[in-house]
């Protein structure tokens, strides 16, 4: 695995642990998510809140449960994940941005806001995909940062579970191409194919 592909992974491990027992049985994840949003109020970097709301906002899909979604620290997260996108995507910011990152934050705000139906969140999803169009793509390929110089499975997390990207968008097909290439497989991680079956579960291939 790349660096920028590991550190996906150290991020999120416990992310992809939490998502499969939830959609199995939301009732055995209510307690730990309690947990979670407690925790927001620690600080927690704007990756881990991100992480922590589209898992609240899935787990309120399924469970129809309401009561951690319209709580104080769910609203003082979505601020801060608001922020960090402007601040992502402002043309005054000179770091390259990790485009897994992007679609994580518009994946948590955007099934938040299927219930909260906040304006700031709109506005702020509104031009996020076009903001990724015009500065991570590299021919017609979808990459892993604004930089425009690497291509992970990272990527795949912006169509699963993310939907920044359908897993039909032709930017996406392409990534999909060659990162499905044989060369590349014999390299991956299992992990990583893991994310990629997922993929093609979704597209139907």
């Amino acid at each position: 695995m790349s660096k920028g592909t590991d550190d996906f992974w150290q991020q999120t491990g416990w992310f992809f642990d939490l998502y499969a027992k939830l959609i199995r049985d939301p009732d055995s994840v209510s307690s730990i998510l309690d947990e979670k949003v407690a925790g927001l109020a620690s600080g927690e970097s704007a990756i881990e809140t991100g992480l922590t709301l589209f898992l609240v906002a899935l787990y309120g899909q399924k469970s129809g449960d309401m009561e951690l979604i319209r709580g104080v620290r769910v609203s003082d997260a979505c601020d801060q994940i608001v922020r960090a996108l402007e601040r992502a995507t402002s043309p005054f910011s000179p770091d390259p941005r990790e485009v897994w990152v992007l679609a994580l934050w518009a994946g948590a705000l955007r099934n938040i806001n299927l219930f909260l139906k906040r304006d700031d969140i709109a506005r702020v999803l509104g031009g996020l995909k076009n903001y990724v169009y015009a500065n991570a793509i590299f021919g017609n390929v979808l990459v892993s940062s604004t930089d425009r110089k690497t291509l992970g499975y990272d990527v795949l997390f912006c169509s699963v579970p993310m939907g920044l990207f359908e897993p039909e968008d032709l930017v996406l097909v392409e990534a999909v191409k060659k990162l499905g290439a044989p060369k590349r497989i014999q390299q991956a991680s299992g992990k990583e194919k893991l994310l990629l079956a997922w993929y093609y579960c979704e597209q139907g291939a």
